[in-house]
């Protein structure tokens, strides 16, 4: 079974604008991925009269932009680096149930939002995700609900929801997938939160939508993971982060 080391990535988003956690937690994926057909045109979660405002956008051609590895950095397995106008982050061979996230002091907390990033696998291994992630924070509470979707290396999708109140995280929603791009393709990933719904896209279709009742200002992010079964290690591209205010 895949596990996912969630509860380190939610907390670490609060090294977005303070310091690095250090607090883990493993879930276990429990529901086997059902196959799931895209429509035959995009579902894009509807934010009219609203506009979209650009917050923070990066295409990774300057490497001074201020990307980093939120991971100990004396921890030689987990590497972030600019290359070639993207942004990679790998983590090494035997390292299995690990996460790996990418931030920038840049983060601002947002209520309403669409943050974007593209992603590509580089290494040729199975059994490891991209995600894309954002985490409740209002002053100093590093609790606040949080939600991710995974992207893995078969086309299967996870949707993740922290919950603070018990301190653990839950499989929201899982299915794989037809019309990804496999291999070394490009995925977009998105997420759009607007009041208390929150909708999911994989190249601008929509996967999910869960509403809740949780008034959340969230800092969002992307990142990498391996499975409970990878002893290869892996690699992803980003590129084109971009996230904007709902207004």
């Amino acid at each position: 079974m895949r596990r996912f080391n969630l509860l380190l990535i939610l907390r670490t988003l609060l090294a977005l604008v303070v310091i690095i956690s250090a607090i883990a937690c493993d879930t276990t994926v429990t529901t086997k991925p059902q196959e799931t057909s895209y429509p035959t045109t995009p579902s894009i979660a509807a934010v009219s009269p609203k506009t979209q405002n650009i917050k923070l956008a990066d295409d990774f051609s300057d490497s001074n932009s201020g990307w980093l590895a939120l991971s100990d950095p004396k921890d030689e397995t987990r590497v972030a680096a600019y290359e070639n106008g993207e942004f990679s982050l790998s983590i090494g061979k035997d390292r299995p149930n690990l996460s790996l996230l990418a931030g920038t002091g840049k983060m601002t907390t947002l209520p309403d939002f669409t943050v974007q990033v593209d992603a590509r696998k580089a290494s040729e291994e199975n059994g490891s995700a991209c995600f894309i992630i954002f985490k409740d924070i209002q002053g100093t509470n590093i609790n606040g609900a949080g939600y991710a979707m995974y992207l893995a290396d078969d086309s299967a999708y996870y949707i993740v929801y922290y919950d603070p109140g018990n301190d653990k995280v839950v499989q929201k929603k899982t299915g794989k997938l037809t019309n990804v791009k496999t291999g070394k393709g490009t995925n977009q990933l998105k997420i759009t939160r607007l009041g208390t719904q929150t909708d999911f896209y994989v190249n601008d279709y929509r996967v999910e939508s869960i509403t809740d009742n949780l008034s959340m200002k969230s800092i969002a992010n992307f990142g990498i993971q391996t499975f409970d079964k990878n002893t290869s290690g892996t690699k992803y591209y980003f590129d084109n982060y971009k996230l904007y205010s709902i207004e």
